[in-house]
């Protein structure tokens, strides 16, 4: 008997997806997978499931496709889930692959700059250059706890007092981020903002992690008194403060920590108070950048700690202390040789020029001779020791060749240039020394004054002429002329104070004053501060470059006493630049080098 069916066969379905897996960037956004149905069942459809709270939507309407959402990864890790297929009895299954990186081809491109332990600059260009935007940073454990960007937004708006004032736009914004934790993990922000708050784009994330904290190695070249401190720290970019300090003015190393912040602090705000300088500015001056070398004078046979901390530019420490411990030694005799040339004596004056023959520090002083020998010494050895203890290296030290001159010296006397070696209070060289004698003073026979009589009233000349008379408002001008006879030239000016006393300002030292400050213009309008005490100086010199008497005349002016500015007449058509400074001059008495 042949064997035979009595029934049609039918081969069983297969459900065939086009992938084992799909890839999504940690943005999220729509996905799909593709899938065949071999031998479909009558009444049969294609269902897909997946457990995990991240994948949403799954829409299985489409025939031989089934489309689903990721949300953005907001975990710190490459993440995966698996989802179920079903057709009919046939299961099979794909997995879901989401890293965790954020692709800059999103609505914000965010670029980091630099990054070390404490802060991080970046660029941030948005897609829409019109567009405007908040930006920000955040932890990436606080950020970690939003189960969705828009439940982070929220939280951005909430914390974000006067939200629109602080929106920008623009092609690309630079922003900085400080006073970060070291090894930490942050994330920048930034997504279009409407009037209302609600986010106009997607909000775009850049993930990031701060460097570990700044160390620095730290060295000394002890020289006797004289240490080099050498510190390289773990970033180029770091500024820090590098200095040393006794022990005994420190305590030990637990308490040098407190102390020198402490310090720096107070010094930092009462220097920068004294010297008229922003706190940025007075931190600049003190702090080092990136690997530093500085040679210093220190007390001899003293424990020292050399410290380095990292400061931001407000003066607040932002690294822990390095600290080395090193000790000075006794001040050693230099081979150091110093040369001193005197040239363009003058009747005040004179020209030098130190040359040497090492780096060594050095002090060079000029003084006549009678001064020193009468109240110093005549002895070189002596003198060197009196100087040395009297005027510390680290303000009037110098090393290396010099030159440059010297003034407000006397007519017809002899002084005394002279330096030797010095460190820590204590001369390191013999004296070196040469004698010059200035000048004698010839009196030119030729006669300067200063015309003045009448002043006007600022205030209306700037009114009526502002672009002449600047400033003017609330003083008094004074036009002035020069006049001379038998004089090839002149200086003048008008000084803060009273210089009418022949003893204490003599016409020696007024000339030397004036040839330095004075002005030599054929008319001028001069500012005058209402009921101040001012001078008029001026003189004289003929062909030979002798000069003649001093002029001297006090100028007071009160605003009663003013005539209008509608009778101005001037001495020239607007204020002298040389004769109108915002702050007022004076003579100087002090002899320099």
């Amino acid at each position: 008997m042949a064997a035979g069916c009595t029934k049609e066969d039918k081969l069983a379905s297969r459900l065939i997806l086009d992938s084992d897996t799909v890839n999504v960037s940690g943005t999220g956004g729509a996905a799909e997978i593709g899938y065949t149905i071999e031998n479909p069942a009558e009444g049969q459809s294609v269902k897909a499931l997946s457990g995990e709270s991240w994948i949403t939507d799954i829409d299985e309407s489409t025939e031989g496709v089934i489309l689903f959402n990721v949300a953005q990864n907001l975990t710190e890790e490459t993440r995966e889930a698996a989802v179920e297929v079903s057709y009919g009895s046939v299961k099979t299954y794909f997995t879901v692959i989401q890293s965790d990186e954020i692709p800059v081809e999103g609505d914000f491109a965010i670029e980091a700059l630099s990054v070390n332990d404490f802060e991080i600059k970046c660029s941030i260009t948005p897609k829409d250059g019109n567009v405007s935007y908040l930006y920000g940073l955040i932890d990436r454990e606080t950020y970690n706890r939003f189960s969705s960007n828009e439940f982070f937004w929220d939280y951005v708006i909430e914390n974000t007092p006067d939200f629109a004032s602080k929106a920008v736009s623009g092609n690309t914004a630079e922003a900085s981020f400080d006073h970060l934790e070291p090894s930490t993990d942050y994330v920048i922000y930034s997504a279009g903002i409407g009037s209302d708050g609600d986010n106009s784009t997607e909000v775009s994330i850049f993930r990031f992690t701060t460097g570990e904290p700044v160390s620095f190695e730290l060295s000394q070249e002890v020289d006797g008194p004289m240490v080099t401190l050498n510190v390289k720290p773990s970033y180029d970019d770091r500024w820090y403060l590098s200095e040393a300090f006794t022990v005994a003015e420190c305590g030990d190393k637990d308490n040098a920590y407190g102390y020198i912040t402490d310090l720096v602090s107070y010094e930092c705000q009462y220097l920068s108070w004294y010297s008229g300088l922003t706190t940025e500015e007075y931190m600049r001056g003190i702090l080092a950048v990136g690997e530093s070398s500085k040679k210093e004078e220190f007390a001899a046979n003293t424990d020292y700690f050399a410290v380095a901390i990292s400061y931001d530019f407000d003066c607040n420490p932002t690294s822990e202390m390095a600290i080395a411990e090193f000790t000075t030694e006794e001040v050693k005799q230099r081979v150091l040789l110093i040369s001193i040339d005197i040239s363009d004596i003058t009747t005040m004056g004179a020209n030098w020029e130190a040359t040497v023959t090492t780096d060594d520090q050095y002090l060079l002083f000029v003084e006549a001779v009678d001064v020193i020998n009468e109240q110093w010494s005549d002895d070189d050895e002596e003198l060197a020791s009196i100087i040395a203890g009297i005027f510390p290296t680290t303000l009037y030290g110098r090393s290396g060749n010099q030159k440059g001159s010297v003034t407000n010296l006397e007519p017809g006397t002899r002084y005394m240039a002279f330096a030797f070696g010095c460190e820590a209070y204590t001369p390191t060289t013999r004296l070196f020394k040469t004698y010059f004698t200035t000048e004698e003073a010839i009196v030119g026979e030729v006669e300067f004054e200063l015309v003045f009589d009448k002043y006007y009233n600022g205030t209306d000349l700037e009114e009526s002429d502002p672009a002449n008379f600047s400033g003017a408002s609330g003083n008094a001008v004074l036009p002035v002329r020069p006049y001379t006879k038998n004089g090839s030239g002149y200086y003048y000016g008008i000084f803060d104070g009273d210089y009418t006393d022949l003893e204490e300002w003599p016409d020696e030292l007024v000339i030397e004053n004036l040839v330095v400050s004075g002005i030599s213009e054929s008319s001028a309008n001069y500012l005058i501060p209402y009921n101040t005490t001012r001078t008029a100086l001026g003189v004289a010199y003929d062909a030979n470059n002798n000069y003649g008497k001093v002029f001297r005349k006090i100028v007071y002016c009160t605003e009663d006493e003013a005539l209008p500015g509608s009778e101005f007449s001037p001495a020239s058509v607007r204020l002298s630049e040389t004769a109108n400074t915002e702050k007022p001059r004076v003579l100087k008495s002090e002899k320099t080098l």
